[in-house]
């Protein structure tokens, strides 16, 4: 099967639905309008609506790990005292 055979052949039926289309009466075409509308609303939405409660139930659950972690105090280590300066300062 060749590429431009089957793009000939989509373009060919899609014309063939345009003229099947511009003979439908506004009534049918408002229904049928109505119904893919209802079927996108009842179907891609609803099945969008069940596939982000997981990544949303993970948000959650890592926003409430975060509030888990403890802070532990900084030891800030001391510096060692230099003889010299030891000397210079009771000196």
């Amino acid at each position: 099967m060749d590429r431009t055979y089957t793009i000939d052949e989509l373009w060919a039926a899609v014309k063939r639905r345009w003229k099947v289309a511009a003979l439908v009466a506004p009534a049918v075409a408002a229904q049928v309008s109505a119904i893919a509308h209802a079927v996108f609303v009842s179907a891609y939405i609803d099945a969008m609506k069940t596939t982000f409660v997981l990544p949303i139930a993970f948000l959650v659950l890592t926003a409430f790990t975060t509030l888990l972690i403890k802070r532990r105090k900084r030891v800030v280590a001391e510096e060692p005292v230099a003889p010299e300066q030891v000397q210079t300062a009771a000196g």
